[in-house]
């Protein structure tokens, strides 16, 4: 049974500014009145979006014609119908997909099988917001819509056209023609001719004559034969300048013009943005492989208007001198999170761009606090050389032990500059950018341990919960890259998203964002996204 339009088309007529809109009847009694929307441009969103043409209260129409509308422009149209459910809820009943019901107690809304299945022995409670499901024995019913309420979400039930008017072809052919031809009787007040008789052309294109009568001429007659097929090649003509108007253009054509710009178009997306991604083609190319021309695309893709393309460029510089080719964006290390073997980590508070990453050797749950990676300085103990602390305040520095002791009473004020010594008691420290840990290395952690992961180094990106590492390149005894390869390079991004009030980011988008960057971002770009919501 179905309760929407089915199959709704609409094409131009053949006389005069007009469009005629077709459609089958849904099936289901509940169905008690059908409405035919219009807007320019755009699908209507509801059943009181938009300009009605038609509302049927009698459920027999099938058809009508929208006259008189403006011509050569694009007027999409929808169909809505108002659906009754009247079918009431049993326990322990089989339901398939699609089913529909209302509670033994109505509450003004319906509710459809999402998964099939036996209703349960105790009658669920009923949610009361659309698109809400709830589990009733093995089945799950979605909270579909308010009953009565309008259909909406039939892609069935909505279709596109243009309009021309083929009397302009007619009226044209014979505007352009010599005057010459007009034939005129010899006693018409129109043109009074020297001859008595009407002339050699009379009745080949028409005939004025003195009671005001006019006919058409043989020639008139002959090319009338051919008017609706001019009417169409009319239209045909006019129809292709509106197919590369990214406003006019119908929206079923839309994914084709964007093709012929070189784009994909997700059909998916509201028609309006879908519009506009393609008026913004020609600045998105021009800027196409910069963090400006990406953020347009990924705004006109997700229709989130705050997007910041953020390269890691801009905060660090990175030597050339490691593998890019091996970036992978990380997790940082979270308290009471269950991690399974092999997972990699970097330390919530990371040491800047030379930082180590951990792997998971025990699986669990990792504890209430994070595992102390490097040492912390403690007071009046012995330290070796090569032994590495960092200060009981973090400085994103660590310290080496140069010269071997005994600390002092207190803590001395450390320097960050790379290199920089201070004496502290009788040792001797010197600043030093981690990774400073022995690979190997292994922390207690919770139910986990971990492991200082081998030659790999982390980058903490600042503000974010997000870090990536990479491979160390093979080096020479001269410090040299062994393997040019190992040199390729590549932008590593951060794609930025602050949500404004009734924005949001969904599985499709992250999709299109996908599609976006392999479209649109320099080859072998690495990014993360990040979500800030109101």
């Amino acid at each position: 049974m179905t309760t929407a339009l089915q199959n709704l088309t609409s094409r131009s007529g053949i006389e005069g500014p007009q469009i005629v809109v077709t459609w089958e009847l849904p099936t289901d009694a509940g169905v008690s009145e059908l409405k035919i929307m219009k807007r320019r441009q755009t699908y209507p969103e509801d059943y009181t979006d938009g300009t009605e043409v038609l509302n049927d209260l009698t459920m027999t129409r099938t058809s009508v014609v929208d006259w008189g509308i403006l011509d050569n422009v694009c007027w999409c149209y929808q169909g809505f119908t108002k659906y009754t459910c009247s079918t009431t809820w049993v326990n322990a009943t089989i339901y398939e997909e699609g089913d529909r019901v209302i509670p033994t107690v109505p509450n003004g809304f319906y509710y459809e099988v999402t998964t099939a299945g036996t209703s349960g022995g105790l009658e669920p409670t009923w949610p009361l917001t659309l698109g809400i499901e709830v589990i009733d024995g093995t089945i799950t019913w979605e909270v579909k819509n308010t009953n009565p309420g309008w259909e909406t979400d039939n892609v069935q039930s909505r279709y596109s056209s243009f309009t021309w008017d083929s009397e302009y072809m007619t009226r044209l052919l014979f505007r352009i023609l010599p005057s010459i031809y007009v034939v005129e009787d010899a006693a018409s007040p129109q043109v009074a001719l020297t001859a008595t008789a009407d002339t050699d052309y009379d009745g080949e294109i028409r005939a004025y004559h003195e009671d005001g009568t006019v006919e058409r001429g043989q020639l008139e007659r002959f090319l009338m034969i051919y008017g609706s097929l001019f009417a169409r090649v009319k239209g045909a003509v006019d129809f292709y300048p509106q197919m590369v108007n990214a406003d006019e253009c119908l929206p079923r054509y839309i994914p084709r013009l964007a093709s012929l710009l070189g784009m994909m178009v997700d059909g998916a997306l509201p028609v309006s943005d879908q519009r506009a991604l393609i008026r913004n083609a020609v600045a998105i190319y021009r800027q196409k492989g910069t963090d400006d021309g990406l953020a347009r695309a990924l705004r006109s893709n997700t229709s989130v208007t705050d997007v910041t393309v953020d390269s890691m460029a801009k905060h660090v510089m990175v030597s050339n001198r490691f593998d890019k080719r091996s970036a992978t964006f990380i997790d940082k290390w979270a308290t009471g999170v269950t991690y399974a073997l092999g997972n990699i980590i970097a330390p919530s508070t990371a040491f800047g761009p030379l930082g180590r990453v951990f792997e998971c050797t025990t699986a669990g749950i990792s504890g209430g606090a994070e595992p102390q990676w490097v040492p912390v300085w403690v007071t009046t103990t012995a330290y070796q050389i090569d032994d590495v602390i960092v200060p009981t305040t973090p400085n994103g520095k660590a310290l080496i032990c140069t010269i071997g002791g005994m600390s002092g009473g207190g803590e001395p004020t450390w320097p960050t500059n790379f290199e920089d010594t201070i004496v502290d008691g009788t040792v001797t420290w010197v600043v030093r950018t981690p990774p400073l840990e022995g690979i190997g290395d292994t922390f207690a952690d919770g139910a986990a341990e971990w492991t200082t992961s081998d030659a790999r180094t982390v980058y903490d990106w600042a503000l974010d919960e997000t870090a990536f590492s990479w491979e160390q390149p093979t080096i020479d005894a001269y410090g040299r890259v062994t393997e040019e390869a190992e040199l390729y390079s590549f932008e590593i991004l951060r794609l930025w998203f602050v949500l404004a009030a009734g924005e949001s980011i969904s599985d499709d988008d992250l999709s299109r964002i996908d599609r976006v960057m392999t479209e649109f971002a320099p080859a072998d770009t690495r990014y993360v996204v990040r979500i800030e919501g109101p």
